[in-house]
């Protein structure tokens, strides 16, 4: 097997990458068009590690090639600049090449690659909650993704998060957790609230493969985290302003904080606005280290 970076494919490869990887493993309403993704692999990845920070977004992808050349396995993130947040968009591997720690090795090398060309204040990653998505034998076991992120030390947000509409007929997706993989030391609060079933080390764990990494999040021995208001919605802003193209006049398209605008008072809808408002309690969004931890009723 070998380990590419996307933009090093051609186009018939990232198609197939499309067709036979991620569009089994993906409802229609979590994964943008074809040629979207294929334009956005294609365009270079992020910038070599000479260049700073860019003003742009940027889409970035690891795709795993099997003997025969087919790809069997992705990461692929996004890059949102103004937020300073790097989104772990889509992990996927095909049902034939599970059980060999691809998954694991994918987000690993992203961890280890992504964060040194960008410096990123949020490594963060969607992932279906449990208690509202069945499996099945192409998208696999929740379960186990699940596992994946907290072998490699991510944390669970205490927020009722969802994905936004990525396209004009594509639903939001709800019921998602968001898990943090990374936060900078300085977006966290100084203080620490230690709740009942929150101790324990969540540090590195072992891959599939054998292979330990280390946890990436600071200060995770033991404890609950909390980070700080404000942090988590400007990326909530960025990325629904993107995702779901509001025009840049839209209150909604320049504001990084809901204290401005109530609920009602000036965001796109209220579903939205809840959301903003969870991350810029003043109390802070509590950091949970499974998953369990968070406790929330189904959305529509």
């Amino acid at each position: 097997m070998q380990f590419v970076v996307a933009s090093d494919l051609n186009d018939p490869v990232l198609r197939k990458l499309y067709r036979d990887v991620l569009s089994p493993m993906f409802a229609d309403n979590e994964l943008i068009g074809e040629d979207e993704m294929v334009a956005s692999l294609s365009a270079g990845n992020f910038p070599s590690e000479t260049v700073e920070t860019p003003n742009a977004a940027s889409s970035a992808g690891i795709v795993v090639l099997d003997e025969h050349k087919d790809p069997i396995a992705c990461v692929i993130g996004e890059w949102f600049p103004s937020s300073r947040a790097l989104l772990i968009s889509y992990l996927a591997v095909a049902p034939q090449a599970r059980g060999k720690g691809l998954g694991t090795e994918l987000i690993a090398r992203a961890l280890d690659q992504w964060p040194r060309r960008f410096s990123p204040l949020l490594i963060l990653g969607e992932v279906e909650d449990p208690r509202f998505f069945k499996d099945d034998s192409i998208k696999g076991n929740t379960l186990d993704r699940l596992r994946l992120y907290e072998r490699l030390g991510a944390k669970f947000a205490d927020i009722n998060y969802f994905q936004p509409s990525l396209g004009p007929s594509k639903p939001r997706v709800r019921n998602l957790l968001l898990t943090v993989a990374y936060i900078a030391s300085d977006c966290l609060l100084d203080h620490q609230s230690h709740l009942p079933g929150s101790q324990g080390d969540s540090g590195g764990g072992s891959a599939d493969n054998g292979e330990a990494y280390e946890a990436p999040l600071p200060g995770s021995q033991g404890g609950v985290q909390r980070v700080k208001p404000g942090i988590l919605s400007r990326f909530i802003v960025e990325y629904f302003s993107a995702a779901e193209q509001l025009s840049r006049d839209h209150p909604f398209g320049d504001k990084p904080s809901s204290r401005d605008h109530h609920i009602g008072g000036g965001w796109p809808d209220h579903e939205l606005a809840g959301l903003i408002a969870e991350c810029d309690a003043k109390a802070g969004v509590l950091l949970y280290q499974t998953w369990r931890e968070i406790r929330r009723s189904s959305s529509a």
